[in-house]
């Protein structure tokens, strides 16, 4: 019809790459309204099925013939001059023959394509991204330097405090990345010891994450903080008050452990932990210059931990032997360690900024001793700590009180902890934290003694 000749035509004077199938339908459909050859009908209809192949690919130079045979067939029938038996219809079936033609090459051109699988492209995708990633080392230091103040006496009335200018920690390292899924840390820390003044290794892990997103699993070997409970899992640049709970610096002194741990992220927000390796920390007192791991001094841990919406939990449970120890003619016995923690911090509690946070220690160890002594059996024993921190915008109030019983059998011996300090953030690398801090220890011949820390912080 006329209507739809304007249509075609206003369609291809204002795009040059029309659409074949539109141009099909039409050429089709004015052709056949005008009585036009059937031959010539079918291979518009032909041309119209194959429309989407050149859709498919860069088909400008088919799409300008077909609008040129269009043209032509078209007006030639809409005016009268080309009738069924016209010798000028056999010129336009050769064209539209030609045309199929180029449209079956296109067809071949457009399959071929499509052949190239996803397993394929989403190979490609990963050796490109494995060969554009570059090796990374990202260094790291942080210094605290503060000055200690204490009373502390021990029960032959000995004083044992401090009142001194020292670096609490002062550590150097960094982590280098080697591949998106692979990392390596190192660090090690110069103000270890009595005096502040040796050096030793801290972290020095290889950590590995798999690529696979339906396998969600980390695994980390080497030496590492043991991630037990809530506090230990804190660093000790991010911790509030100036050391860990009382019960955690007894049992786990120096936090820091050697094995293999590995992370699987169950569900959105819970987590599994699996530890496997050494039953007592670097520092720990019938650890400390007789080898980290020989027989019998294995050990291994599990945590189920949930963190979402402010909420963090977790339960763990710790077990390994703490072994023999033969000194000045006398041997501690074996104890088998078997410590369950339990903990939960909440964010924003009651207004914004406000966090709390508790942990509750139970189950049976000794606690360790520079001396052996024939009757150092497991005991069973009890910690807790609580924590109470607002954050404010340039600083943080906090206040923490705990207790450690190292023999819920005997009266009279536990440990009992009282804390409160401000921590000022001058920026984002240095911060100035004041604490101070009451201890009830029974074992002193002074069973209160007090304790007062300015620590200056630097990190990056």
């Amino acid at each position: 019809s006329g209507s739809a000749c304007g249509m075609m035509r206003l369609t291809m004077k204002g795009h040059r790459k029309v659409q074949l199938h539109v141009v099909g339908i039409l050429l089709v459909s004015t052709i056949a309204s005008h009585g036009a050859a059937s031959t010539v009908s079918e291979a518009g209809m032909r041309l119209t099925q194959r429309a989407s192949i050149a859709n498919g690919v860069n088909a400008s130079l088919v799409q300008a013939e077909m609008k040129q045979i269009a043209d032509d067939l078209v007006a030639g029938v809409l005016k009268g001059e080309i009738k069924p038996d016209d010798p000028r219809l056999a010129e336009i079936l050769t064209r539209l023959d030609r045309l199929e033609s180029r449209m079956d090459s296109l067809e071949q051109l457009l399959t071929a394509k499509k052949e190239e699988s996803v397993p394929a492209k989403e190979a490609k995708a990963t050796t490109t991204a494995s060969e554009e990633f570059k090796p990374t080392f990202k260094p790291s230091f942080y210094a605290q330097l503060e000055y200690k103040d204490s009373d502390q006496v021990d029960s032959a009335g000995n004083f044992i405090g401090q009142h001194a200018l020292n670096f609490r920690r002062l550590r150097f390292g960094g982590t280098y990345q080697v591949d998106p899924q692979t990392g390596f840390k190192l660090v090690v820390d110069t103000a270890s010891g009595n005096d502040r003044t040796e050096a030793s290794l801290k972290d020095a892990s290889v950590s590995w994450k798999s690529p696979d997103e339906s396998m969600p699993i980390t695994i980390t070997a080497g030496q590492f903080a043991l991630p037990l409970g809530m506090d230990l899992r804190r660093s000790s640049s991010v911790r509030l008050m100036p050391e860990y709970s009382g019960y955690n610096r007894s049992q786990f002194s120096g936090e820091f452990v050697r094995g293999i741990t590995a992370t699987y992220a169950l569900t959105d927000g819970l987590s599994l932990d699996i530890y496997g390796g050494s039953s007592m920390t670097i520092n720990d007192r019938e650890q400390s210059g007789k080898g980290n791991m020989p027989f019998g001094r294995g050990a291994g841990m599990v945590a189920l931990r949930f963190a979402q919406n402010g909420l963090e939990a977790g339960v763990s449970n710790f077990q390994g032997a703490r072994p023999s120890l033969t000194g000045n003619e006398a041997t501690n016995p074996e104890v088998w360690r078997n410590l369950w923690y339990f903990d939960a911090s909440y964010k924003n509690l009651l207004v914004n900024g406000l966090v709390a946070s508790v942990e509750f220690m139970v189950g049976n160890d000794r606690r360790p001793l520079r001396s052996p002594s024939p009757t150092a059996f497991g005991v069973a024993m009890t910690g807790w700590m609580a924590e109470l921190a607002y954050h404010l915008p340039s600083g943080s109030i906090f206040g923490r009180a705990g207790l450690f019983d190292p023999n819920r059998d005997v009266d009279g011996n536990a440990i009992r902890e009282y804390g409160l300090g401000y921590r000022h953030d001058i920026s984002k690398a240095t911060s100035l934290t004041f604490a101070y801090e009451w201890i009830d220890d029974p074992s002193g011949l002074e069973p209160r003694y007090k304790v007062a820390t300015l620590r200056y912080q630097f990190k990056f």
